[in-house]
């Protein structure tokens, strides 16, 4: 179907007596069926880099997404893989752990760091996380919410931090809104925390002038 439909494409077009020529540029992605079945925006994130690798192959073309498409996407955007932290659920990790590895091993070899997101609200299995190359893992909202104000809350989340530590992983505490929580959470030894107590999402022109100052009012030193 897309190729016919980059066919239907190619013959020029006629509007109000001019002559237009359009070149299609098709991007496709695969949901296999025993694999997990992705979001919609993670379908259309696909798609679109699958697009622009048949732009640059000279459109009129089409492209399925492929994983190593992500060395595609640094060089368009002239960034290392350093430079880019990729966020995964543990749904999508898990639901097929074979897979898993393969495609993060291949993000891992062009150096773009993981990061685990909202731990704890899913099925972890410990050894295949152990078995993924991971850089970081996120500890959900729900866990952090009344760490300050809540003992079991603040017995999981020093659970998790220990499981980070002797994993050799970064933990990384999502949702903190109150100094109150940033100062229980510093105490444990949580080196990185995200949240609006920081600042909240902001345009891409707005960043630089925001990390040239203070992202918070004086409280207790993070790590």
């Amino acid at each position: 179907m897309a190729q016919k439909v980059v066919e239907a494409l190619r013959p020029p077009f006629d509007v109000l007596g001019v002559t237009v020529a359009v070149r299609a540029s098709v991007g496709l992605t695969s949901v296999g069926p025993d694999a997990r079945t992705p979001s919609a925006d993670e379908l259309l994130g696909q798609a679109d880099t699958a697009m622009y690798a048949a732009k640059r192959a000279g459109k009129d073309a089409l492209r399925l997404f492929e994983p190593g498409m992500a060395a595609d996407c640094l060089s368009r955007h002239g960034l290392t893989g350093r430079a880019l932290v990729l966020e995964v659920t543990e749904s999508g990790l898990l639901s097929d752990p074979d897979a898993a590895r393969e495609v993060c091993g291949q993000l891992r070899t062009q150096g773009i760091h993981l990061a685990l997101d909202d731990f704890g609200v899913g099925y972890s299995s410990l050894a295949h996380l152990h078995a993924l190359p991971l850089d970081s893992l996120k500890v959900d909202r729900a866990f952090v919410d009344l760490v300050d104000r809540d003992e079991d809350q603040r017995r999981f989340t020093r659970a998790v931090l220990r499981l980070g530590e002797d994993l050799g992983l970064a933990v990384i505490a999502e949702g903190v809104e109150r100094t109150t929580q940033l100062d229980v959470l510093s105490a444990m030894g949580c080196s990185y925390v995200q949240g609006y107590l920081l600042t909240r999402p902001v345009p891409a022109a707005e960043l630089a002038p925001l990390l040239s100052r203070p992202l918070l009012p004086v409280v207790a030193p993070i790590g």
